[in-house]
């Protein structure tokens, strides 16, 4: 006789509140380490291996997507001429783990659809 156990498996409520404001680390092979401070109205990000540091205005589109834009460089080791305020990010929290949250993101300079991690320092 063969039994099987079916298990339903409910999707996570995320708490998407609790990632809206603080600090953050985001962790890449290429760019290395970004601090994050995030507030209510903006996003700062200062990453010391690009030598670069950026502020964001921050819009929340619903309690777990929002989008960064307005982006204003303070400062960067090879500042360029890029047009700034046309930057507009948009990121999605797709669960969370700890202070760990699994983000998805997309930008209005390229098609593509990114996944990241963010940990949540404070």
């Amino acid at each position: 006789m063969i039994t099987f156990n079916v298990v339903h498996l409910q999707g996570q409520e995320i708490n998407c509140k609790k990632f809206h404001v603080g600090k953050f680390r985001h962790v890449s092979d290429v760019s290395g380490t970004t601090q994050i401070v995030r507030t209510k109205n903006t996003q700062t990000e200062v990453n010391e291996k690009l030598k670069v540091k950026v502020v964001y205005d921050i819009r929340w589109i619903d309690d777990c997507t929002y989008e960064i834009s307005n982006r204003r460089i303070i400062s960067e080791k090879n500042k360029t001429d890029k047009d700034e305020m046309n930057f507009i990010l948009n990121v999605k929290i797709l669960r969370s783990e700890g202070n760990k949250v699994f983000v998805s993101y997309t930008s209005n300079f390229s098609d593509d659809v990114y996944e990241g991690i963010m940990y949540k320092d404070d």
